[in-house]
């Protein structure tokens, strides 16, 4: 019996969401599973496992102390330290916290869908179909691997609906529905989502043009554009640390062209991808690009060829709204497909400061949603065998979709990031370190899982970037081949054992074979030859803190004079004149505490103004305070943190705040009262041109 009451219909339809994305993910939210390929496993699981234990001690973690020699956390926009929805990483731990991750997000997606297609005037089986295709469709499904992608692009859909209702109803209250999601698509950790979504937002005013007859087109772009401007002021905390981090990346000056073209998405195997997705080596040549340390994102496009059947025939009647959609979807894939297509290339050039141009086929995907609704909705008007045989055709849509693009979720058991059982080591000799090895890839490679089980146990290059390493296994410090301003000052060293030790002293611990310093050093690279892509351990680190026994300008010295005895003061003269032979610089360390990630608590002695140097990154925002007092921090060696102490016993004590932390957070709790004010004041609407003219 079907139901006629159309709120009864949204209700129901609403309540089938929840249901499909159970099973789903069942996997890693029900049983626990760990979902496992690409940047999940070597990034954002470990990442949000430390933003979930210091979010359980009340804690905002600003800093990471695990990875390089310190690195701002919170100025990373991924970790979505401050976005809402990360607390419900303290509802359930481990793969269960990541699989209600993705399972809200995927929840928050499909209602945002299906509420945008109502408002768009759709019948409620359209909007249905198009919240299963932009849900379930291969471009967010093969997102999975990077959770910031899927939470930025749950909030795309909140984005326009919150726009279209404004643009059908121009209240105050309306527009700051739009100011919030905004916001909150900020916070969740995937700029890239908030460019397309200008994009989509610009398309969905075009195509309301007609509309806004009465309220006028610049005025609409005037409160759209002081929209984006107040979410912008909310998130600004994010973004000011966000936009200092990105002064310090090798990004400032944008990427290779190489890199570019490299992650840009191949005409030619853009039909491939509308297919479904085929998990096989073969298919993926994975085996081509495995041995360069690459590992294929699994995009896929697959949207069901139900969904195909849709938009073929929102195509075929010619439908205008579908039609202008579908040219949004045009302009993802000339955005992605630069590689072939010098225009875009060009255009990415000029903005090439994000490694994935080819995600802006989440257009496409979106186009894709939106006339698969289109297609729904006149296939079912107007007639009950019709409207019978587009819910059968959803129902297909939604098993074809469950079916194959579920295969994209590589499951393991629950134990799977348990690092302690990958400790097999291989000494090589004595003094030149170690490395991690497992045995060699198996030859005959049948399968995507059996090539990612291979993958993690051997600790491919990319484990030099598992910030988990650290969480797991205690360690302190990893080379990481971008990290360029190191490479530089390593390169004038001698090779093999000091060049370790070199290493040790800027904290670094783990270095990959494929490193820029095993490719420039002949004896580390024989050394390595044999053994291919492993990850060295070289050695035990330096102490933490420590009272170098001189303390010399930095004119005309090279790192190889860098050593725990001998300190340089970067940027400046040595602010105590010493005898290189005889100084008298003298100092012990008597405790150290560490509480929390942004700050670090010593006791000290000395017996006359000493120096106290933290091998931890000097970055802004760190100060350091000597018995309460706040004193000046002097940038030693190039990279690490120093401070004067005078003769005594002194506590001291390192804060980490990122700059403008606090300024900016007033000024977005302030925005935010003012927002909340405004959304309750009795404003039915906005003044119109007519009334500001005449008044």
């Amino acid at each position: 019996m079907s139901i006629k009451n159309p709120h009864l219909q949204d209700v129901a339809l609403l309540l089938i969401f929840p249901v499909i994305f159970l099973f789903f993910l069942w996997g890693p939210l029900i049983e626990g599973n760990a979902l496992y390929f690409r940047d999940l496993q070597i990034f954002f699981i470990p990442m949000k496992a430390f933003l979930a234990e210091w979010l359980s001690n009340g804690v905002l973690p600003f800093w990471d102390a695990g990875k390089f020699m310190g690195v701002p956390y919170f100025a990373d926009i991924q970790t979505g330290v401050l976005y809402p929805l990360s607390w419900l990483l303290l509802i359930a731990d481990g793969n269960h916290g990541i699989g209600l991750l993705i399972y809200c997000h995927l929840l928050l997606a499909s209602v945002g869908f299906y509420l945008f297609i109502r408002r768009l005037g759709l019948s409620a089986i359209a909007a249905f179909a198009g919240g299963l295709v932009y849900t379930l469709g291969g471009v967010m499904v093969s997102s999975f691997n990077m959770i910031n992608v899927v939470q930025g692009l749950s909030w795309l859909p909140w984005i326009l609906w919150a726009f279209l209702r404004l643009v059908q109803l121009p209240t105050p209250r309306n527009w700051v529905i739009a100011v919030i999601c905004i916001a909150l698509q900020v916070y969740a950790g995937w700029v890239d989502a908030s460019m397309m979504t200008g994009l989509a937002v610009v398309w969905l005013l075009l195509s309301q043009r007609p509309n806004l007859e009465q309220v006028g087109f610049l005025r609409m772009v005037g409160l759209v554009a002081s929209a984006y401007f107040c979410a912008l002021l909310l998130a600004a905390p994010q973004l000011i640390a966000t936009f200092e981090l990105f002064q310090y990346s090798v990004r400032t000056g944008g990427l290779p062209d190489s890199e570019i073209a490299g992650y840009m998405l191949g005409l030619d195997g853009l039909s491939s991808l509308l297919f479904p997705p085929a998990l096989d080596a073969l298919d993926w040549e994975i085996l081509e690009a495995f041995p360069d340390g690459y590992v294929p994102l699994f995009l896929s496009l697959y949207v069901g060829w139900s969904a195909l059947a849709l938009i073929m025939a929102a195509i075929c009647l010619c439908h205008r709204q579908a039609i202008w959609w579908l040219s949004l979807g045009v302009l993802g894939l000339f955005l992605a497909a630069g590689e072939n297509l010098s225009a875009s290339f060009y255009l990415h050039k000029m903005v090439g400061i994000f490694r994935y141009p080819e995600k802006y086929v989440v257009l496409f995907h979106l186009s894709l949603a939106i006339v698969t609704a289109f297609g729904c909705h006149h296939l079912a008007r107007n007639c009950d065998w019709r409207n019978f045989a587009s819910v059968l055709l959803v129902i297909a849509m939604g098993c074809e979709l469950y079916y194959y693009n579920d295969k994209i979720n590589l499951l393991q058991d629950a134990d799977y990031y348990d690092l302690e059982q990958l400790t097999d080591i291989q000494h090589i000799t004595a003094n030149e370190g170690r490395i991690y090895s497992r045995n060699v890839y198996q030859e005959d490679v049948t399968s995507v899982r059996d090539l990612y089980l291979n993958y993690r146990n051997d600790l491919t290059p990319f484990t030099a970037n598992l910030v988990g390493l650290n969480y797991v296994l205690g360690t302190a410090g990893l080379m990481h081949r971008s990290h360029r301003e190191i490479i530089d000052l390593l390169q004038p060293l001698p090779p093999s054992q000091l060049l370790a030790m070199r290493l040790a002293f800027f904290d670094v611990r783990y270095l990959a074979s494929n490193d820029i310093a095993f490719k420039e050093d002949k004896s580390w690279r024989s050394l390595a030859r044999p053994f291919g892509n492993r990850l060295w351990d070289i050695g035990t680190q330096k102490s933490d803190l420590y009272f170098p026994t001189q303390v010399v300008p930095r004119q005309g010295l090279s790192p190889r004079f860098f050593s725990m005895e001998r300190a340089v003061i970067t940027g400046q003269k040595a602010l105590v004149e010493t005898d290189k032979q005889a100084d008298g610089l003298s100092g012990q360390v008597l405790h150290t505490e560490r509480l929390t990630p942004n700050n670090m608590r010593v006791e000290v002695e000395t017996s006359n103004n000493s120096l106290l140097v933290w091998s931890e990154s000097h970055y802004p925002g760190w100060q350091v305070l000597v018995d309460g007092t706040a004193v000046s921090l002097e940038k030693v060696n190039y990279f690490f943190m120093g401070v004067w102490i005078p003769p005594g016993r002194h506590e001291v004590e390192f804060k980490f705040v990122p700059t403008g932390f606090i300024a900016s957070s007033v000024l977005a709790v302030f925005v935010l009262i003012l927002l909340i004010i405004l959304a309750l004041a009795n404003i039915r609407t906005f003044p119109s041109r007519r009334a500001i003219f005449s008044s």
